[in-house]
């Protein structure tokens, strides 16, 4: 699996466990404390920094042009 690859599904993966959490806490009543809310705001700043290292591996894994004189 390319750097590219891994990168988008650890991505992909942060995404889905953001959605699960919010979804069991949306299952509890309002007010209702939980640490999830912890994980969430972890994962968020997880892909934030995933994301920023795809757009670096794609700059990287682009073929480079030179010009011929």
């Amino acid at each position: 699996m390319s750097a590219v690859q891994e990168i988008r599904w650890r991505i992909q993966e942060a995404n889905r466990l953001i959605t699960e959490f919010e979804a069991v806490i949306a299952s509890r009543p309002p007010g209702t404390p939980t640490p999830l809310t912890v994980n969430i705001r972890a994962l968020e700043k997880v892909r934030v920094r995933l994301e920023a290292a795809l757009e670096e591996a794609v700059r990287d894994e682009q073929p480079q042009f030179t010009t011929v004189d």
